[in-house]
């Protein structure tokens, strides 16, 4: 039996691909840049149209390959399993969206994901506090001091409650009074309560 070699639109313009824009040869084929920029990809064609180099489009790919490729999950015998275990080193270096792109999720699955484990959205500049408090006993004691003539800030709060994330907003003169506040708070309304993270939202009227 005679094999046959799946034939494409873009194979008579082979000597055109990387070395004139995709979307000329889009046109003279009749198919779309999109499938001129994906035909030289995977023949590892260069953009030399736009000065890029095989060493540069190489490196690019293989910076590529190596986001997307999944790690093996480590996880605690008898919890379980997620299907972003394996782009756990992804979340908070890159938006949700592509990350649940790449995991088959959706973009509200990874941002809880990420709350409940405490990880901020470094990609968009957010910074997290070390302030991971779990019942009353690890509560400090001394009560929050505020003063009626200083200027009040907003806080957004993130809290674990059951294994589900939370948004509160609170109240201080600045960040340390407002995360005092917060976890006394807390723990009032739920005694398993983590802290994950606190930023400021803006001035209160």
């Amino acid at each position: 039996m005679r094999s046959t070699v799946r034939k494409s639109k873009l194979d008579p313009y082979v000597g055109l691909i990387g070395s004139v824009p995709d979307k000329e040869v889009a046109e003279k084929a009749g198919v779309t840049p999109e499938n001129v920029r994906t035909f030289r990809l995977r023949r590892g064609i260069p953009a030399a149209w736009r000065g890029e180099s095989a060493e540069e489009l190489a490196v690019r790919l293989q910076s590529k390959a190596k986001l997307r490729k999944p790690r093996k999950p480590t996880r605690k015998v008898g919890s379980r399993p997620s299907k972003l275990d394996p782009y756990r080193e992804h979340l908070g270096e890159i938006p949700d969206k592509e990350v649940a792109t790449m995991a088959g999720v959706s973009a509200e699955n990874v941002r809880s994901y990420r709350l409940r484990r405490g990880i901020p959205a470094r990609w968009r500049g957010e910074a997290a506090l070390p302030l991971h408090y779990s019942g009353v006993d690890r509560v400090p004691p001394t009560p929050v001091s505020i003063d009626p003539s200083a200027d009040k800030q907003a806080f957004r709060v993130i809290a674990e409650v059951g294994g589900t994330a939370r948004e509160y907003v609170t109240f201080g003169t600045d960040m340390s009074e407002a995360a005092q506040g917060a976890r006394e708070r807390l723990v009032r309304l739920h005694p398993d309560a983590v802290l994950r993270e606190i930023r400021l939202i803006g001035s209160a009227l």
